[in-house]
């Protein structure tokens, strides 16, 4: 008897592998502070079952503009236990692609990558071909990057939730922030793209905002993944931030000391 190789997983935790379905919407007086979000207080009637994954890339679009425009734990939690190996991958790399393709339109509209500057001999011009190489390397490099940096600030999203008492798994995790880092990230690709030839300025304030908007949502994401309640959710969203402001602080220190010494 043949098993659907979407359903069929002997353990969870790797790709290719689902973790078993729970329930996100706790009973009423649990460990987290009992809220509710099911129309029957247990939300027995909010799960939803994942399908194959032709159909769940098909609804993504649906699901990306319901995340964006009607955030909330409720939204996130129902989504949450649609999430699978396959389907995060592939909404990685298409996030991966189509940032790496903007990215290399954003280098050919600025007229390429800055000219190299060699100590005692001036600017150095590449060669146009050799330039065009180094630009699609770029872009490359962009695409390869994304992934990476993304499973690594999901593990310090997750270490986090897990110390503020989070329930969640990984998988589930990473497909509640893909539903809102796609759509936003591709949004303000493209806003960039027009914006790189207006003032620093409205870039700078649409970058805050979407980066706020971003908070939100992840408190939202943390919240219904890791049922946890509103106090707890803050902490788990706001201590990974604090961790990457700390890193760039104490690397732009060690750059400014290596210039000073250089």
């Amino acid at each position: 008897m043949s098993q659907d190789p979407r359903t069929d997983y002997p353990s969870y935790g790797g790709p290719g592998q689902r973790p078993p379905q729970y329930n996100p919407y706790p009973q009423s007086g649990g460990p987290q502070g009992g809220y509710n979000y099911g129309p029957q207080g247990d939300g027995s009637q909010m799960l939803e079952e994942p399908g194959s994954l032709k159909d769940d890339l098909l609804r993504l679009p649906k699901v990306y503009w319901r995340v964006l425009t009607h955030p909330g734990t409720q939204t996130l939690a129902q989504e949450a236990t649609r999430g699978q190996w396959d389907l995060v991958w592939v909404q990685l790399l298409i996030y991966a692609i189509v940032t790496g393709i903007i990215y290399y339109i954003n280098l050919l509209l600025s007229g390429g990558l800055p000219s190299l500057n060699a100590q005692g001999t001036g600017t150095i011009s590449l060669p146009s071909t050799a330039q065009h190489v180094l630009e699609v390397a770029a872009s490359l490099a962009i695409i390869a990057f994304i992934p990476l940096a993304f499973f690594i600030w999901q593990s310090v999203v997750l270490i986090c939730a897990r110390m503020f008492g989070g329930q969640g798994h990984f998988v589930q995790q990473s497909h509640a922030f893909l539903l809102f880092w796609v759509p936003l990230g591709i949004i303000s690709g493209l806003l960039g793209l027009v914006l790189s030839f207006l003032d620093t300025v409205p870039f700078l304030i649409i970058a805050a905002i979407f980066a706020c908007y971003q908070l939100v949502l992840g408190f939202f994401a943390l919240k219904a993944v890791h049922r946890l309640n509103t106090g707890r959710a803050i902490g788990a969203i706001l201590a990974p931030s604090f961790i990457l402001l700390l890193f760039a602080a104490c690397a732009l220190g060690a750059l400014g000391a290596l210039s000073s010494l250089a």
